[in-house]
């Protein structure tokens, strides 16, 4: 699985695709969700979003390199270093074959 992430209290809020059902682009599958978007759903399910940006809570992205088959995440460095078993186990990842890369981009703008 594929898809964007938010880790709020130690608890992990998803939305993901199957690889299966994507096509690559230059080598990477990745899902068509972006953050921006996702986050106006999340705030209409999720009552403890509704005062949060999208990039005020901790964020990241899986996708594929079908290259090397693995998944990547990017993410920043706390959730990385904090919230690497939650995160394959919400996108049914298999251990060895993810790799955890910190993106400036996942930076929290504020809290």
């Amino acid at each position: 699985m594929v898809g964007v992430f938010w880790i709020y209290k130690d608890k992990i809020y998803s939305k993901k695709q199957s690889i299966k059902f994507l096509s690559p682009l230059n080598g990477f599958i990745d899902s068509n969700f972006s953050h921006y978007e996702v986050w106006e759903e999340f705030k209409q399910k999720f009552k403890e979003f509704y005062l949060y940006e999208y990039e005020e809570i901790n964020r990241g992205r899986v996708v594929y390199n079908q290259n090397k088959n693995e998944f990547v995440v990017y993410s920043n460095s706390y959730v990385i270093k904090n919230h690497k078993d939650l995160i394959i186990k919400d996108f049914k990842l298999r251990q060895e074959k993810v790799i955890f890369e910190v993106d400036e981009h996942y930076l929290l703008t504020c809290i």
